[in-house]
């Protein structure tokens, strides 16, 4: 039954990305066909960036769980720290890529015509704006898995690619547009708030009370 406990929510992380998917497709498809075909291209390259993040958050999880059981404070906050500046990095080398080669990407990755590639380029660049932004929400939610707040982990990632993103994009949709791909860079921020504030109020504690009763 603990098993399952803190496993159910993991199950639930893994099928939210098709429920995003099909819900940005199906918003997009009221708008511009071009729009569909420019989403999947980012979720492609989204995946060659975000696969490294995650591998990080997987190693992640069990050297925090080992240390906590063999009561090492400065070894977890040590762990979190580094995973959080090697993540950000991978982020920030996937929002350098899509800013400086969106356009040969469309144009010879996914043989994209004319008008993709006009809509494309300013689509994929403020995307991948949210590329380091997510990162830190992937490893703090890694930090609640790790550490017992599971449901936490499953909270951050519904904040992340249902709850806030969807109407932030049915709300771009409807005022501007052309600017709906700033609603992953939205919804990541509010996320990533929701996620430290979360992080603050549980897994310190948690750090702090294990410091004190190993120096008692």
């Amino acid at each position: 039954g603990e098993m399952l406990r803190i496993a159910a929510p993991a199950v639930v992380m893994q099928s939210l990305s098709s429920f995003m998917s099909l819900g940005l497709n199906q918003l997009l498809t009221l708008w511009s066909q071009t729009g569909v075909f420019v989403l999947g291209v980012y979720f492609k390259i989204q995946t060659f960036v975000f696969m490294p993040i995650f591998g990080v958050s997987n190693g992640l999880i069990p050297i925090l769980s080992y240390n906590y059981g063999a009561r090492s404070p400065g070894r977890i906050t040590r762990s979190i720290r580094f995973s959080l500046m090697l993540a950000v990095g991978i982020g920030l080398g996937g929002l350098a890529l899509l800013s400086l080669a969106a356009s040969p990407l469309l144009r010879y990755c996914f043989q994209a015509g004319a008008q993709a590639v006009a809509m494309g380029v300013p689509a994929l660049r403020m995307t991948a704006l949210a590329f380091p932004i997510a990162a830190v929400s992937i490893i703090l939610s890694a930090s609640f898995q790790s550490l017992g707040r599971s449901t936490l982990s499953l909270l951050v990632s519904l904040l992340r690619q249902i709850v806030l993103l969807l109407p932030i994009a049915a709300l771009f949709l409807y005022v501007a547009p052309d600017q709906v791909w700033l609603s992953f860079l939205c919804a990541e921020v509010l996320s990533c708030l929701a996620a430290a504030a979360l992080y603050r109020r549980t897994i310190r504690p948690k750090i702090r009370a294990l410091a004190q009763g190993r120096s008692q």
